[in-house]
């Protein structure tokens, strides 16, 4: 990663590594000061936690009551962004559920903000987003029938 961040943004599952690594590996990136770790009540985030704090990172959990809940989890992450605004922040997004990752994804991405993926096979991240702001008016999006046609799914923003 070659962006300079203060906070890991985390979508937490059951899998402890793919949200550990970026945050504590100066070789993946900047070594976090802080991790949000956004956890559904069915996953558990102590295990992390613990290590974080071993690693002398500062963790904070955001409890969400339901993984498929769209709109919780779009205001958990606003909470977040408002209340971290002046912070670097940046998401990890290989975890938590599909609906998880993109509703953070397309928050993440309204604001500007760098967004990775690890990729576990070969200890890497892919940055998927880490370009300026972008303006709501140069996105546009495709009526229902047309993603019939073109074999897109609802939901999915089109950036021009």
């Amino acid at each position: 990663m070659t962006f300079d961040i203060d906070v890991h943004v985390c979508l937490v599952s059951d899998q402890i590594a793919p949200n550990l690594l970026p945050a504590v590996d100066n070789n993946l990136g900047p070594k976090a000061k802080r991790v949000i770790m956004l956890v559904s009540t069915k996953m558990k985030a102590k295990g992390l936690a613990a290590v974080l704090k071993k690693h002398g990172i500062a963790s904070e959990t955001v409890e969400i009551q339901d993984a498929y809940n769209f709109n919780e989890i779009r205001e958990k992450l606003l909470n977040i962004l408002t209340d971290n605004e002046q912070q670097k922040l940046a998401l990890n997004l290989t975890g938590g559920t599909k609906i998880m990752t993109i509703a953070a994804q397309s928050m993440f991405a309204m604001e500007g903000l760098p967004v990775f993926y690890m990729i576990e096979r070969d200890n890497s991240a892919l940055v998927m987003h880490n370009a300026g702001k972008l303006d709501p008016d140069t996105m546009m999006t495709v009526p229902l029938r047309q993603f019939a046609t073109t074999g897109l799914s609802a939901g999915v923003w089109i950036y021009c």
